[in-house]
């Protein structure tokens, strides 16, 4: 056991190391990586004034002289993590991220970083349902959006949270979510690869089939046809291995991996 005077030091100073780590991620005159160096650095059990520091800067950074935008978002992004890694769930952190998931006017990548965050968050709020249904409502109608990569991103914590059923989010509802915008012709390429995706990991009725006809149109995008033959993979039969064992023989690197690792899986 370690004596008396020595606890007392090891807190002091582990107080006086936090302090300035906070003090040093608030600061737009420092570089990016010792702000990133900082935030890790910070404690799970952050004190009343300096929670406020940090959602204030989550909220509105203010203008920042030494790191990019990029960097900016990254940065949030970070503090956001430590902040949801409290021992205590910050008291107005919850509302605070609902209304940057709403905004559409928030910048693009830094409301798609937060939306990834809704799972943790949401599973945290369990003694909260009312907050869980409004936050789940805002993510369904983001997994209809047609811009950025948003639907993409709602769809993929969505799925995340039907696996515990967190915030009451069941798996069919989600797999009927993500074939319908896998299916749709105004969804952006990307968005409606991740929706397949999701909706082979959920075993959507009808993934199977769009991912063939995926698969079989040399017209998509390489990625989407990877894709499809990933869910193949999960969600289809014997009758696809003819098909898959020509791709595994394909001279892209990733159509011919998605092929062969799909075999295993239907093999298994």
């Amino acid at each position: 056991m370690e004596p008396a005077w020595l606890v007392l030091l090891l807190v002091a100073f582990s107080v006086s190391s936090s302090f300035a780590s906070e003090n040093t991620v608030l600061n737009s005159t420092r570089g990016y990586v010792e702000r990133r160096t900082a935030v890790a650095r910070m404690s799970e059990t952050l004190s009343s004034a300096s929670v406020r520091g940090m959602i204030d800067f989550v909220k509105n950074p203010g203008p920042q002289r030494a790191v990019s935008g990029e960097e900016l978002d990254t940065l949030r992004n970070d503090v956001l993590d430590k902040l949801l890694g409290q021992r205590l769930l910050p008291p107005g952190l919850s509302r605070i991220v609902l209304g940057i998931v709403e905004n559409q006017n928030e910048e693009a990548v830094w409301r798609d970083y937060v939306l990834q965050k809704v799972p943790q968050l949401v599973a945290r709020q369990a003694s909260d349902p009312e907050f869980q249904k409004e936050m789940v409502g805002a993510v369904k109608k983001l997994a209809a959006e047609k811009k950025h990569s948003f639907s993409g991103t709602a769809l993929i914590a969505l799925e995340r949270m039907s696996r515990g059923e967190i915030g009451h989010v069941g798996r069919e509802e989600v797999a009927r979510i993500a074939i319908g915008v896998a299916s749709s012709a105004t969804h952006s390429a990307i968005n409606r690869q991740t929706a397949l995706q999701v909706a082979g990991a959920c075993n959507a009725p009808g993934s199977a089939v769009l991912a063939r006809m995926w698969l079989g149109d040399t017209s998509q995008p390489v990625n989407m046809r990877a894709a499809a033959a990933a869910v193949l993979g999960q969600t289809g039969g014997s009758g696809d291995l003819e098909q898959l064992t020509v791709l595994g023989r394909s001279g892209d690197t990733r159509l011919r991996t998605a092929a062969l690792r799909a075999i295993e899986g239907l093999r298994e």
